[in-house]
């Protein structure tokens, strides 16, 4: 069983995208999303969990729709960053 940050699919992002993640024991974990600035544009997920699949319609914090370019998402369990990944859009 492969165990980490999966892939977005698909990719690049139509109109949303499922974020997919799948760790050896139950931790508190967030995903975030980020552009190319390094700027945080969506909170998508925090909670206590092992695995998951996490769905994002493309929109920012505000609800609204980002423009296409390269976005970066960050897996933090237990507060640390553990991977991160890019899709384009």
């Amino acid at each position: 069983m492969e165990y980490g940050l999966f892939q977005n699919r698909p990719n690049p992002v139509i109109s949303s995208t499922k974020i997919a993640f799948n760790l050896q024991e139950t931790v508190q974990v967030d995903v975030q999303i980020y552009n190319v600035k390094g700027q945080l544009v969506k909170f998508l997920y925090s909670g206590v969990s092992s695995s998951k699949i996490l769905e994002w319609d493309g929109k920012d914090a505000n609800g609204r729709e980002l423009a296409s370019g390269i976005y970066f998402y960050n897996l933090n369990v237990n507060g640390m960053t553990t991977q991160t990944k890019n899709y384009g859009s």
